[in-house]
C-alpha cells in the first residue's frame, strides 16, 4: 500500500523485542527512523497441501495437525451441523405426519422426499 507523505516513525516506547512504531505524516529527514528485518513465520499454502507423515508419528500428532487447519475444521463442523438439522427435521416430519395426519410410513417418506425435493428446486 502506498501512502504519499506518510512514514513509519519510531515512538521510542520500548517493547519486548524492539521499539514501537507508528504511521506518521512528517518530514522523513527529521526524527528517529526504524529499520526492519522481516522473517517468514508461516508456511506457504503449497507446503500445507503436501504434508507427508512418517511411520513414527502417532495418531495424536496427526489429529492435532488436522484440527489446526481452520478451513478443514469449520467445513467439518458445518457439514455435521447440516446433517444434525436435517435428521431433526426428518424426525419431526415423521412423527407429525404419522401421529397428527394418520398416514402410514410409506406415505410419510414419500411426502418428505417430495417436499424437500420441491423446496430444494425453489
Amino acid at each position: 500500500v502506498r501512502m504519499p507523505r506518510y512514514f513509519l516513525n519510531a515512538t521510542g516506547e520500548k517493547l519486548l523485542q524492539g521499539t514501537k512504531v507508528c504511521l506518521a505524516k512528517e518530514d522523513p529527514s527529521q526524527g528517529t527512523w526504524a529499520q526492519f528485518r522481516l522473517k517468514e513465520v508461516a508456511a506457504r499454502y503449497d507446503d500445507m497441501l503436501s504434508v507427508e507423515f512418517s511411520e513414527q508419528e502417532g495418531m495424536l500428532s496427526r489429529l492435532w495437525l488436522l484440527l489446526g487447519n481452520h478451513l478443514w475444521l469449520f467445513t467439518a463442523l458445518s457439514i455435521s451441523l447440516s446433517c444434525f438439522v436435517t435428521s431433526g427435521v426428518s424426525f419431526l416430519w415423521q412423527n407429525t405426519v404419522e401421529n397428527v395426519w394418520g398416514l402410514g410410513n410409506g406415505s410419510t417418506v414419500t411426502l418428505f422426499i417430495t417436499s424437500t425435493g420441491i423446496s430444494g428446486l425453489v
